[in-house]
């Protein structure tokens, strides 16, 4: 079986949960326009608000109601629980979206055939940030390309592939710290190190959106083709002999989304996650304007609950010196009730998967 890959789409985010607001709530962490992050109300007015509050390189603002309503996984979260004729965004930490106001990012790439384009974008609440990069590749996309990618992504070789901020060059880890570092100055006290230096979670979400080939069933796959598969997850290539002692060694977690298993996903919950709807993302002529939509659709849905979901996990785990009756407190026994409420209330397989599957994440739902 071959595939002839045309359209990709990656979300490399990382997750920053600014614990040091927990654990010292007597000193200020944060500029005087994000004050409201601190209050429930203040909060709510802000989001609901059309000003957005700008610095020298983001413009923050909440998502219109229309955007909620449309993506599935924010519409259930803000389904869950309201506060008067609005949802709850304090209670459920629907973040404010940071968008960059400079062009001076920049991915270049050196194989023909192939187009690539780079999106910054900054998630913010209450219990921190997160920093996304949001690819897009389209073109005839080689498989030792798209692995070279995925690869150099996660700290690899570059692969022919390459960032620039202005005339500097960077790698991506020099890329995510230039970001972190403007939301620390901008959002943020320069100095004050509201994350507190604990452990970075950094994800890389890969969602094939069109190919040309054949469909078959993950379960059914030969060896090839699942190897594949995990050479695109890992970012490394995964020769067909070694499959057996890879998913030994590196066991990760599947997702059969449509009963067929020709629709999929894969995921190392400590790494990231493949997703594969071969049924929509099969690139007929002309193209199935629908089927296009449900692939995008779909993945923005897993990228924004494992976002969430991390952020909420690594937040209440890491505030438990929180002062009882504080404010912090408060927000973080609805963190708690929110996270518990995602399976229920979102069908997503995926994302059922991911609080069923996630040890630390499934290990708070129990509680």
């Amino acid at each position: 079986m071959a595939y002839a890959f045309k359209h990709i789409t990656v979300a490399a985010f990382e997750i920053h949960p600014a614990i040091a607001l927990v654990k010292a709530p007597q000193k200020n962490f944060l500029q005087t326009n994000f004050a409201f992050l601190t209050s429930k109300s203040a909060y709510a007015q802000q989001y609901w608000t059309a000003a957005p509050v700008t610095t020298a390189s983001f413009s923050f603002k909440g998502m219109p109601a229309r955007q909620l309503e449309k993506s599935h996984f924010w519409k259930s979260l803000c389904d869950s629980r309201s506060a008067g004729n609005n949802p709850d965004v304090w209670a459920l930490q629907i973040p404010f979206v940071g968008r960059y106001q400079k062009a001076d990012l920049q991915l270049h790439q050196e194989a023909p055939g192939i187009t690539c384009s780079i999106v910054p974008m900054i998630y913010l609440c209450t219990m921190g940030w997160s920093i996304q990069l949001k690819i897009d590749v389209e073109g005839d996309i080689k498989k030792a390309q798209l692995i070279d990618l995925m690869g150099w992504l996660a700290g690899g070789a570059n692969g022919g592939f390459s960032l620039r901020i202005g005339t500097a060059t960077m790698t991506v880890k020099e890329v995510f710290r230039h970001f972190n570092n403007l939301v620390r100055e901008e959002v943020y006290v320069k100095g004050t190190q509201p994350d507190g230096g604990i452990k970075i979670f950094r994800q890389q979400l890969l969602s094939v959106n069109s190919y040309e080939g054949s469909m078959e069933a993950y379960p059914k796959m030969p060896s090839d083709e699942k190897a594949l598969m995990r050479s695109l997850l890992y970012g490394r290539s995964i020769q067909p002999l070694n499959l057996v002692q890879e998913e030994r060694d590196y066991p990760v977690t599947k997702t059969i989304i449509s009963g067929s298993g020709v629709n999929f996903a894969l995921s190392d919950f400590e790494r990231g996650t493949l997703i594969f709807l071969q049924r929509e993302a099969n690139n007929p002529h002309p193209v199935n304007r629908e089927n296009k939509r449900k692939v995008v659709c779909f993945a923005s849905n897993c990228k924004n609950c494992l976002l969430l979901s991390y952020l909420m996990w690594q937040f209440y785990t890491q505030s438990g010196s929180a002062v009882a009756g504080s404010v912090w407190a408060g927000l973080r026994d609805d963190v708690l009730l929110t996270l518990k409420s995602m399976p229920v209330n979102f069908s997503n397989t995926f994302c059922k998967n991911l609080f069923a599957q996630h040890s630390g994440i499934a290990g708070l739902l129990k509680q």
